[in-house]
């Protein structure tokens, strides 16, 4: 009986094959991923330190029709993951090309994918990686992709199977007549979907954080929150921000979310113009409203905060040392916090992010979310230690939708707007609490609203 063991190395995931206690051979497809220019490259290797082409050109490819290279920096990150594994099933079962992949390999792909320790007939996987329904059903939507992108029509990720005749599809009073025909992919794995209204900060709680952030933190902990909570913005939409993005209009003002080059993947505005070159900053979708860019206002008080904490920043004065030398934060705030300039703003000479670290550096997503997760338990709020899917930063988006479906009695069109979606139907979910939750949470709401001197009319 061969036995496979899985072996983790500094270039990633390896495999030996033995035969009873005889090592057969050993698979190592090595994964690198090289920064050029500022674009980061996905690189696959055999273990016959040869590149595989196919897999490189879909990953890193921007002009070939079904290649993902302008895509979003998780999603070439998932693809990347899936095709190593795929690359390393096809070594590690004799297929000559990848593409020779049939439905008698699905059962052994699949339990090769899922990992930890599994006893067939004649073989044994041995893995200390375990991955989960969903995570296999990510890797097999790759495979689709990188097939249709081979243009290999006929493969075994793309062949469906039916499911279920229906009738009724359809509105009116002819609805009943119209029929139908429900089909699924032949490999997938079957998911237990929970109908549950996504995990968000109530108002109370978001009152909490800005309790624990005036005991131990400081202006930026204040504005990054409000953004997410009082804006609906994103971590990324954040994070993202630079100096020339915050424009004065009268009494109030107002942000603009948009991409440049020098974002890094965890900087990105969703929704907005993606941008390969400089020369993308000059054409006409990366200068229209809602298709390049997104504009959200800011109320007074608010931002005026942003307005302090700019000029907090960025004043030399507070970067000075003893001696008079600029200290080492300053420096890196004007060399090492730069974003490309996208407008004619005189008022602004270089441009950089808003909210920095404690080095005078953009800060990062990691760095933010060690914050998040103190204030999250400080307060009470449960963290899932084991699932990432849990995006701790978007509960306040979360909240901020519920806030608007709740309190202000948003329609689903007035939170498509709000929310910056392009369909109603994607704001669904927040209207799928019974009325017994959403009862108890607009009471208790409207309590702390009129304790804090703040009517809501309904």
């Amino acid at each position: 009986m061969d036995r496979i063991e899985e072996l983790k190395g500094l270039t990633g995931i390896g495999y030996e094959r033995y035969r009873e206690s005889k090592l057969l051979y050993s698979v190592n497809i090595e994964g690198f991923k090289r920064e050029i220019e500022g674009v980061k490259y996905f690189i696959l290797i055999d273990s016959y330190g040869k590149v595989i082409e196919t897999a490189y050109k879909y990953l890193n490819c921007t002009e070939k029709k079904g290649c993902i290279g302008s895509s979003d920096y998780k999603k070439k990150e998932l693809a990347f993951t899936a095709l190593k594994l795929l690359y390393s099933y096809g070594e590690l079962f004799y297929l000559d090309r990848i593409e020779d992949i049939n439905r008698e390999d699905i059962n052994r792909l699949d339990a090769f994918l899922s990992g930890g320790e599994k006893i067939g007939h004649s073989l044994i996987f041995k893995a200390t990686t375990t991955r989960g329904d969903s995570t296999l059903n990510n890797y097999y939507s790759v495979y689709r992709s990188y097939f249709k992108y081979l243009h290999i029509s006929d493969n075994i990720f793309a062949e469906k199977i039916k499911i279920r005749n229906y009738r009724g599809a359809g509105v009116g009073f002819f609805a009943h007549t119209k029929r139908g025909t429900d089909w699924k992919y032949s490999v997938s794995k079957t998911q237990v979907i929970k109908k549950e209204t996504p995990k968000y900060i109530s108002y109370k709680e978001y009152l909490d954080v800005l309790t624990v952030i005036d005991e131990k933190y400081h202006l930026r902990e204040e504005v990054m929150i409000k953004l997410m909570y009082k804006y609906g913005l994103r971590l990324g939409e954040v994070l993202g921000l630079t100096i020339e993005d915050v424009i004065v209009e009268d009494d109030d003002g107002f942000i603009i979310l948009r991409n440049r080059l020098t974002d890094k993947y965890y900087q990105k505005a969703k929704g907005c113009c993606r941008v390969k070159n400089k020369s993308d900053y000059n054409s006409p979708k990366y200068n229209t409203k809602n298709a390049g860019y997104q504009i959200v206002s800011i109320d007074g008080d608010d931002f005026e905060l942003i307005q302090d904490y700019i000029l907090d920043t960025r004043n030399p004065l507070a970067y000075l040392r003893v001696s008079g030398k600029a200290s080492k934060r300053y420096t890196n705030l004007s060399e090492r916090n730069i974003a490309d300039k996208v407008t004619d703003r005189e008022d602004i000479n270089q441009n950089s992010y808003v909210f920095i670290s404690r080095n005078g550096t953009p800060i990062s997503n990691t760095a933010w979310n060690n914050i998040v997760k103190y204030i999250f338990i400080k307060i009470g709020v449960r963290i899932d230690k084991v699932k990432k899917s849990e995006n701790l930063n978007h509960r306040f988006r979360h909240g901020f939708s519920m806030y608007k479906v709740v309190i202000e009695n948003y329609d689903q069109l007035r939170l498509m707007k709000a929310l910056r979606h392009n369909s109603p139907d994607s704001c669904k979910v927040y209207y799928t609490i019974d009325d017994k939750e959403r009862g108890i949470l607009a009471k208790e709401t409207l309590r702390l609203l009129n304790k804090g001197g703040i009517n809501i009319d309904n």
